[in-house]
């Protein structure tokens, strides 16, 4: 992966994204059999819920990315999903992925300028054949 990616994290945070609590809870990840690998992260503005990430640190699956349509747009998005890629990173997981049915995604299809690339009816991971997008990580 592009270290100007990561540089350009620690730098240039989106305001608002600094501004969201965070509530993080880690969890045995059953279908992988790997300890503390599950992480769910709620994001709230004030009280008020602004989205969630749920990812799997060892095999770099991103399981769930959703912003409410408010926060949309905003680069907040991209800002949770590096930070995911940051955390993923400490634990040398090469590629980050996940499964989606539609090629032309809004979100996957062109964040990072188009680093991730669209495979379809691939092996994304060892366990996992179907269609998504994957990026290197390391």
């Amino acid at each position: 992966m592009n270290r100007s990616i990561f540089n350009t994290f620690k730098k240039n945070h989106h305001t608002l994204f600094l501004q969201l609590r965070q509530n993080k809870s880690v969890h045995f990840d059953v279908w992988n059999n790997l300890k503390d690998n599950h992480i769910d992260i709620e994001f709230f503005d004030n009280n008020a819920f602004a989205g969630i990430i749920t990812y799997k640190v060892a095999v770099g699956q991103v399981s769930l990315l959703y912003l409410e349509k408010r926060y949309q747009n905003k680069g907040i998005g991209k800002d949770i999903l590096l930070q995911t890629m940051m955390h993923m990173k400490k634990f040398n997981t090469p590629y980050i992925w996940t499964l989606s049915n539609n090629k032309n995604h809004f979100f996957w299809s062109n964040v990072f300028q188009r680093k991730f690339v669209w495979y379809e009816n691939e092996t994304l991971h060892p366990s996992v054949h179907g269609s998504g997008f994957k990026m290197k990580i390391n």
